[in-house]
């Protein structure tokens, strides 16, 4: 006889399914409410990367992606991965970035919740789960698109499965399977973040433990190895199938751990960062006191000979196993170093949180049926006075992150240019363009597409330097670029399309350069070419160029152009730079474009001509300009962040937007000189330009510069407003050759002296430099 559909379904939904089943859309409210969307830096190299696996663009070659960092960014698979999928069926966003971190915080819930039931039934179950989706940091970094979120999920799937495996009495080879889907689960968790490394140690601790009485050795625990190769070699399939080599993933991660990557802290410090997060943070502390309040009671209940026992044990190893790892041992060189931020230690505190969890309902459990109910509503109160103060924390922490997020000017840029014509944008500074990306489409602009010059972003120089824009299209500038010292800097007859002072400039490269920029004058003889009247008059916007500047052209032809005419031009200073195809219309006497200038900065100057043909090969001269001597030295790249650390040395880096390069190098008393690397320079007369920044108040301030033995005292008032970069040139009219450069700090107004970038040009700066429209 079939049993009615009200009594299956009386068997199956259970009181406790329709409790977690509120508690997680509990979780998700809190999710919707307090979303932060993608607020930091690396959400975007996430979205970049996740984009390039929809596509199976070969981006992750190693030698495109550059340094190991960006490297590991990329391989977040355990995150990138799904959010392909995601991308797939339904666009990229904020909300399709963070669905499946979102999915994952909220399958964290139901796997604590699995774990806590096993030690103490239902209700510690559904206590841990309702602490485990409310939790603020796991609520905050699962709406920014990070990985944190997706590595908690399967370490504790992980941990459930490894218990599970260990706990109980079973056959072998449901042990296996067991250990089997556990290293499934922990290859997961690794390649969301490798700190998952910190759980090997705890369960080889309660492996120990848990095997000594049954005196047999556990091959089968050889099946989680299984299960994490099989990971591991799916994950380098796909990799390999996107351009990396075999094992580079592997590869990467060990040298990260020597300590070589960018931000490694390399240091063997004891700063106890992580114990005052948990006891201090708001996000945190809440959790944490209820938490212990709940292994007390724990304790309390169930004494310490039954607390140190069975899953209660394993999960108070696992814990202290991950304290020490994040907190000591993360960051010893040669292990996986990073800087600390909270968020790592996620998957620490969920099993803390289980055994609070455990600690309440043994206490409501193990309380007289007198007094069981109140004692039910103080620990319903407690959860719901965590929750709230949790609430709030968050909010604030929200409204800070949102009020400062790293993505503000291209979410800006990309509003401006919603309404302007879809022409392709050219951004110099990789840290600036991937959020651009993201916001103006990265569909249609993904790192792989940057670096091969197609896509709406795209990267302003190639990987030699030299400018890649082309006539009729943008290029955003951020303050450090718009200086005369900078390959980036504007040329003056673009046009300024957009910008929010101070901090960016967009600008409109026109499809040929206005008349006002070049004024024709005839050659001394007309050049000929199959096709086209003579080449009679040419004009340049100037006759010395900087480096890897744009150069204004005009040529006048004798006779009115045919119909389809068209010919090539470019420039040529011992290496010619990319062709630029010209159709110039029918009838006209003259064209006007815009040409590249490839030269690299050199000690010594360039002579360069510009060329046109007709057919291929075939190239005729009709103008010379020069480059001159220039050189430019960031002397930030030779000094770390660290003002301790550079103590002796005297000058220490800082990085912000507004310097070129986005950095700078700092010094306070007592100062010490500056020695800046330079290639030999012939005899001759020199200029001598640095950027500096000038607090807006304050005293002079002085600087002595010796050039090739030569010195002379420039200085700036430091009461200039607003505050800001200002260039100091001194003029050196007669050096002898040499390669020396060193700047001295003679006197000192401001609190410390700033300098960006110290260049060298063989010409006056005032005659290179034309003001810009």
């Amino acid at each position: 006889m079939v049993a009615p559909l009200s009594a299956i379904a009386a068997r199956t939904v259970q009181p406790t399914w329709v409790a977690l089943a509120a508690i997680l859309a509990v979780g998700l409210a809190f999710r919707v409410v307090f979303f932060y969307g993608l607020v930091n830096v690396d959400p975007f190299a996430y979205a970049d990367s996740a984009e390039s696996i929809r596509r199976m663009q070969p981006v992750f070659d190693p030698d495109l992606l550059g340094g190991t960092l960006y490297f590991t960014q990329y391989i977040r698979l355990s995150l990138t991965v799904p959010t392909a999928i995601v991308y797939e069926l339904f666009g990229a966003s904020d909300a399709t970035s963070t669905a499946f971190p979102i999915a994952a915080a909220l399958g964290t819930g139901v796997v604590n919740f699995a774990l806590a039931r096993r030690i103490a039934g239902d209700l510690a179950g559904l206590i841990a789960a309702f602490l485990t989706v409310t939790f603020p940091p796991l609520v905050a970094n699962s709406t920014q698109f990070l990985p944190d979120t997706v590595m908690t999920f399967f370490a504790a799937l992980s941990i459930l499965l490894f218990l599970r495996a260990t706990g109980e009495e079973r056959p072998r080879s449901a042990r296996a399977w067991l250990y089997f889907g556990a290293g499934i689960a922990f290859a997961g968790s690794f390649y969301a973040r490798p700190t998952a490394v910190a759980l090997l140690a705890p369960f080889a601790v309660i492996l120990a433990l848990r095997q000594v009485p049954r005196r047999a050795v556990p091959y089968e625990v050889l099946a989680a190895a299984a299960g994490a190769l099989l990971v591991i070699a799916a994950a380098n399939a796909l990799l390999v199938r996107l351009g990396a080599d075999p094992l580079q993933d592997i590869r990467v991660i060990l040298q990260e751990g020597r300590g070589t990557a960018p931000g490694a802290l390399q240091y063997t410090d004891i700063d106890w960062s992580y114990a005052r997060t948990v006891v201090r943070d708001p996000l945190f502390w809440p959790f944490t006191g209820l938490a212990l309040a709940g292994v007390t009671l724990l304790i309390a209940c169930d004494g310490w000979r039954s607390s140190a026992r069975g899953d209660v044990l394993a999960l108070a190893i696992l814990v202290a196993g991950e304290y020490l790892y994040f907190e000591f041992l993360m960051r010893l060189p040669g292990l996986y170093s990073w800087w600390k931020e909270p968020r790592y230690i996620l998957p620490m505190v969920m099993p803390a949180l289980v055994l609070g969890a455990c600690g309440l309902a043994r206490w409501v459990q193990r309380s007289e049926p007198r007094v069981r109910l109140a004692t039910g509503t103080y620990v319903g109160m407690a959860l719901l006075a965590v929750t709230l103060w949790g609430a709030q924390a968050l909010r604030d922490d929200r409204d800070t992150a949102r009020a400062n997020r790293v993505d503000a000017l291209a979410r800006a840029t990309a509003g401006a240019l919603a309404s302007r014509p879809t022409l392709p944008v050219y951004v110099s500074d990789e840290d600036y363009a991937r959020p651009l990306s993201y916001r103006l489409g990265i569909e249609r602009a993904t790192l792989y597409d940057r670096i091969h010059d197609r896509g709406r972003v795209r990267d302003r120089f190639d990987i030699d330097g030299h400018s890649l824009v082309t006539p009729d299209s943008y290029v955003v500038l951020l303050p450090g670029d718009n200086s005369w010292t900078r390959a980036a800097a504007p040329a003056p007859w673009w046009d300024l399309e957009w910008e929010l002072p101070g901090k960016l400039a967009v600008y409109h490269v026109p499809a040929s350069p206005p008349a006002s920029a070049v004024v024709l004058k005839p050659l001394p003889a007309p050049v000929t070419m199959d096709g086209l009247p003579a080449i009679v008059a040419a004009g340049l916007s100037s006759g010395t160029v900087l480096p890897n500047r744009p150069l204004a052209v005009v040529l006048g032809f004798a006779t009115p152009l045919p119909p389809a005419a068209n010919f090539e031009a470019s420039t040529n200073c011992g290496i010619r730079s990319r062709a630029l195809r010209i159709a110039p219309a029918a009838g006209a006497t003259d064209t006007r474009l815009e040409l590249p200038v490839d030269a690299s900065p050199s000690a010594t100057p360039a002579s360069c001509t510009v060329e046109v043909n007709t057919r291929p090969g075939d190239w005729r001269p009709v103008a010379t300009f020069t480059v001159p001597a220039f050189l430019s030295d960031e002397p930030e790249t030779r000094f770390t962040v660290d003002p301790a650390r550079e103590k002796d040395r005297g000058w220490y880096s800082v990085y912000q937007p507004v310097y070129g390069g986005g950095g700078a190098v700092v010094a306070e008393a007592p100062f010490r000189p500056l020695a800046v690397p330079l290639a030999r320079l012939a005899a001759g007369s020199y200029w001598v330009d640095m950027a500096v920044y000038d607090y807006g108040t304050g005293g002079p301030n002085a600087v002595a510069v010796r050039l090739n033995g030569v010195e002379r005292t420039a200085g700036w008032a430091g009461d200039a407003a607003p505050a800001g970069v200002r260039h100091v040139v001194v003029a050196f009219p007669d050096v002898p050759a040499g390669a020396d450069l060193t700047v001295t700090i003679v006197a000192a107004g401001q609190p410390a002296v700033v300098i960006d970038t110290v260049t060298v040009v063989g010409a006056d700066p005032a005659e290179l430099v034309p003001p810009t429209r």
